[in-house]
């Protein structure tokens, strides 16, 4: 005998074990859950990096915004501006932006974000002026508005829901992420060449993203990219396109 139960009172119940001669019967069989890279990794890898290079440029803001005040003669109230030129025009873009994905492809708005974002980072790190500064982040914002919708529609389409919690957990978790490193390596940066230098170190990631060209960001970009990073961090995967991108 073996006590395995408990009456309601606490008290254990001696439940009797099976007799020599009969076996217990066979548990019943537990399905396996489902992994991510049972999907592939590498939409999610490329997706994940671009999320982290936008909480970067704020991030390398943030640590640039005193020099940008010294640098232009700017009160606080003033330089404090900027980053809200980024957040309004954002919010602004991402309704039409979420519109755009359900229509066009969401590969080419995806990319056409990163090539504004990218462009009007290098135009932010060229300004003579705060009223220059101030429309580049501007422009900048609109590239970025284009970033939840597309990510979203993208990580929905290759993830079922079995999975789709754990890859929006790994999307959101590049934001943390790239604030960490932006204000490290900003801060390195803005406190050894100056804030322009700072801005054009945020941008370059996202020109590259883009440099095979915009309809090939998430096609053989993300194998290559995604493939690699996943060897450096030591995952067991092969690159796995079973969803084809909505055209």
């Amino acid at each position: 005998v073996s006590f395995r139960e408990a009456t309601p009172f606490g008290v254990p119940r001696l439940a009797a074990s099976a007799s020599p001669g009969e076996s217990e019967p066979p548990a019943p069989p537990s399905a396996r859950r489902p992994k991510l890279k049972d999907f592939g990794l590498a939409p999610l890898v490329v997706l994940f990096i671009l999320n982290a290079v936008d909480e970067f440029d704020r991030a390398v803001l943030a640590v640039a915004l005193d020099s940008i005040r010294e640098d232009f003669g700017l009160s606080d109230l003033t330089v404090a501006l900027l980053p809200l030129a980024v957040i309004f025009i954002t919010g602004i873009i991402s309704l039409p932006a979420g519109n755009w994905s359900d229509r066009w492809r969401r590969v080419n708005i995806l990319s056409a974000g990163a090539i504004v974002w990218g462009t009007a980072g290098l135009f932010a790190a060229a300004s003579s002026n705060f009223i220059q500064l101030f429309l580049t982040r501007a422009l900048l914002g609109f590239g970025q508005g284009t970033i939840i919708p597309t990510h979203g529609s993208l990580l929905s389409d290759y993830y079922p829901v079995s999975v789709r919690g754990r890859a929006l957990g790994y999307h959101r978790s590049a934001n943390p992420l790239g604030q960490v490193i932006g204000a490290v390596i900003g801060g390195i940066i803005v406190g050894a060449v100056g804030w322009r230098w700072g801005f054009a170190a945020a941008i370059a990631a996202a020109l590259n993203e883009v440099a095979t060209g915009p309809c090939e960001c998430v096609g053989r970009m993300t194998e290559r990219i995604g493939f690699a990073v996943a060897v450096i961090i030591g995952a067991d995967i092969e690159p796995d396109f079973r969803h084809p991108l909505r055209m």
